[in-house]
């Protein structure tokens, strides 16, 4: 099974850094989440957002 890397994109700053490419370029199977349009994502998770993407559970 072949080593891969996951992203949880909350602002879409890897893709446009070139991040994305290089990963795949350099062998790594990429997965990403993508949590941009979830409100509450800004620089942390508020409780919603956590909940929401399944860091918490209540």
């Amino acid at each position: 099974m072949k080593e891969g890397t996951l992203i949880c994109d909350f602002s879409g700053a890897y893709a446009a850094q070139g991040f994305l490419p290089w990963l795949e370029e350099n062998g790594s199977g990429v997965e990403v989440l993508s949590f941009k349009e979830l409100e509450g994502t800004s620089c942390y998770c508020d409780p919603e957002a956590a909940l929401a993407i399944g860091i918490i559970t209540i």
